[in-house]
């Protein structure tokens, strides 16, 4: 009996699909599905997207004020403030100031893990908070006082320098809602987040922890 090869191929394809993902559905063009039983859309592709089964949260109206989160500080009083230190401490090669003082970076080399570029002006960089002021606001740290506040603002292990355009394009989401456009980086940007969420004991709506465990669980693979 002679076998089609493009339908033999087909099928075990379709086979391996469904002994891969166990929890239900098949893939589509984006590379991943609604997995209808947890709530979530899950990225089983590189070139997969995250998208949301729910509305986005709006920070808008639950009371937030980005100035009550002091930051960009000069804590030990040299000048240069926070994101002055994270620029030079993450710079490839030696940066350069503004206007002959030591306060201001103007340029320098930084790798972007986001886009995976490289940028040398200050200015094409943003500090990002990995986890977002908002977004803390709205996951525990409503009632945080304004000095905690403050020093989660300004805490380098939450801080990473970044294409501008990235960093205004994130906002204020969690991964459920946004990871970087380099696939690479996306299981290190996941773990970061999640350390800086445990460690500042911030909590995750339902879905969003469900959405965390299964990007977690994707890079133990």
């Amino acid at each position: 009996m002679v076998i089609n090869k493009k339908l033999f191929a087909l099928v075990l394809s379709l086979l391996s699909s469904t002994n891969v993902f166990s929890h239900g559905g098949g893939l589509d063009a984006n590379g991943g599905h609604n997995d209808r039983k947890l709530g979530v859309y899950h990225c089983h592709r590189n070139h997969c997207k995250p998208r949301v089964l729910s509305e986005k949260v709006s920070y808008k109206n639950t009371g937030y004020n980005r100035k009550n989160w002091r930051h960009w500080i000069d804590e030990d009083n040299d000048c240069q403030n926070t994101r002055a230190e994270i620029l030079i401490s993450s710079s490839l090669e030696s940066v350069t100031f503004r206007n002959g003082k030591v306060c201001s970076v103007y340029s320098g080399k930084w790798y972007d893990p986001y886009s995976n570029k490289v940028w040398t002006l200050s200015s094409d960089v943003d500090i990002d908070h990995i986890v977002p002021l908002a977004w803390a606001y709205a996951h525990g740290a409503n009632d945080w006082s304004l000095q905690k506040k403050s020093n989660f603002a300004n805490d380098a292990d939450n801080l990473i320098a970044v294409d501008d355009n990235l960093n205004q394009a994130k906002a204020a989401n969690g991964p459920d809602q946004w990871l970087p456009p380099n696939k690479a980086f996306r299981c290190e940007y996941v773990k970061r987040f999640d350390n800086v969420v445990r460690n500042y004991g911030l909590v995750y709506e339902t879905m969003e922890a469900t959405q965390v465990r299964l990007h977690l669980k994707d890079c133990l693979r």
